[in-house]
């Protein structure tokens, strides 16, 4: 996971909700008002309504181009790029105690892979009190913010990288593992199952590629003090570069990787 910064005041036109006052024009747009029809149709029933016409409102092109370019077409979670995307609910939409008035709220809305987002399902656990919906017209001009303000009620235990920075609660084991002392992070990872085999051996395979580069230039240039030091930078320079590229995947462990780097290259070197 790494934080996502999504603008919470450019919100995609299908989701804005039926009022002139929220269009700059005053003209409301056609999928705005739809999805708003069926948003208040939820609302009515205080239940969503598993069917196409409604999973259908918060899966438009806009929504979807957008969340791709904030996520940079990665897991909101794993961090690994697929072809085949989901959008997640944060706040799950159905189920016992489900946000059924959150499902077409642009703050509620992250990109997920299939895996994660299967495995989320429908959990949400919260050691705060469990909020309802008011209804208001306040609360529905302001229904794609709305998720956030609840955090501070609910508490809940599933992360969002929109909201927080997980930089400094993860931590990784050579061999790909990720765990955090805060439990939070750590439901999150259990929850989504972050240690599946191939998601570990993706990340460990990051640093072993590191590895074998760097033996590979020591044992090209063990004769050459003076080009061997100038390849080692060169690929220490490389290492660092991709942990800064955020559309490198699994950014958070080559960020933490850079723990083990120095410590590595001088070991190798004095072999």
């Amino acid at each position: 996971m790494r934080k996502i910064d999504k603008d919470y005041s450019n919100i995609p036109i299908s989701l804005i909700p039926a009022y002139k006052a929220l269009f700059p024009n005053g003209i409301i747009h056609g999928s705005s008002r739809l999805t708003h029809q069926r948003r208040l149709e939820l609302i009515k029933k205080g239940a969503y309504i598993d069917d196409d016409i409604y999973n259908s409102r918060y899966k438009f092109d806009d929504i979807r181009t957008e969340l791709s370019k904030i996520y940079h077409n990665k897991c909101a979670f794993c961090e690994q790029k697929v072809e085949l995307f989901h959008i997640e609910h944060y706040r799950p939409k159905k189920g016992e105690g489900a946000y059924y008035w959150l499902a077409f709220s642009w703050d509620n809305l992250l990109l997920a892979c299939p895996y994660c987002n299967v495995n989320k399902g429908t959990n949400f656990s919260i050691l705060g009190n469990k909020v309802t919906f008011v209804y208001s017209e306040q609360n529905l001009q302001n229904i794609n913010r709305l998720s956030a303000t609840y955090d501070k009620e609910e508490l809940p235990l599933m992360i969002n990288p929109e909201v927080i920075d997980p930089k400094c609660f993860l931590q990784f084991s050579r061999d790909g593992e990720v765990y955090s002392q805060d439990k939070r992070f750590q439901y999150t990872i259990d929850i989504c199952k972050l240690n599946r085999l191939y998601l570990k051996d993706a990340r460990r395979k990051i640093f072993d590629e590191f590895e074998k580069k760097l033996k590979l230039k020591c044992l090209k240039y063990a004769n050459n003090y003076e080009k061997l030091s100038f390849c080692i930078r060169e690929l220490i320079d490389d290492y660092i570069s991709d942990t800064n590229d955020i559309d490198k995947e699994f950014i958070a462990y080559r960020q933490y990787s850079l723990i083990w780097l120095k410590g590595r290259v001088k070991t190798i070197l004095n072999v």
